[in-house]
């Protein structure tokens, strides 16, 4: 008998767990219900913590960390004629930002040990230009492959 005791006694405790757990993974993002109470103590919701990080990294349109993170990726920007030196180097060409507004890729610094290869370049943004991204100077090891990437500047 008092092992029917325990046993219904664990199971409505998992019950309970499993109702906790449920309201961790689908509560709400703000309002009533996106703090759970739980033995611990008061727990945020997972729409609620994701919500909160995406407010804190949010990446807004033509801000520097928005113009950094898009500049890092060349291929989604570049559109039409590339101009390319002897070496097959990308030297410059037109980009179209993601909110569709003008720019323009300069290669600053090519490779002489790695024909073909960039190592520093600039992307400006807008038409005026209102900010320029720059990659400063990578290095490579002797195969090639880019050892250190500094960090992009905008200014």
């Amino acid at each position: 008998m008092a092992a029917n005791t325990a046993l219904s006694a664990l199971v409505a405790q998992f019950e309970g767990d499993i109702g906790v757990a449920h309201q961790l993974v689908h509560g709400p993002a703000i309002g009533e219900g996106s703090i759970v109470q739980t033995e611990g103590g008061p727990v945020r919701t997972m729409a609620r913590l994701l919500s909160e990080l995406e407010a804190q990294h949010v990446a807004v349109i033509g801000s520097g960390v928005w113009l950094k993170l898009h500049a890092a990726n060349l291929d989604a920007l570049i559109t039409g004629a590339i101009t390319r030196d002897s070496n097959g180097a990308a030297t410059s060409a037109a980009v179209v930002w993601p909110d569709g507004k003008p720019g323009t890729y300069t290669a600053t610094s090519v490779s002489a040990a790695h024909p073909g290869a960039v190592d520093a370049y600039t992307v400006t943004y807008g038409s005026p230009v209102t900010s320029t991204v720059t990659q400063p100077a990578v290095t490579r090891d002797a195969t090639g492959a880019v050892t250190n990437r500094p960090a992009m500047t905008v200014s």
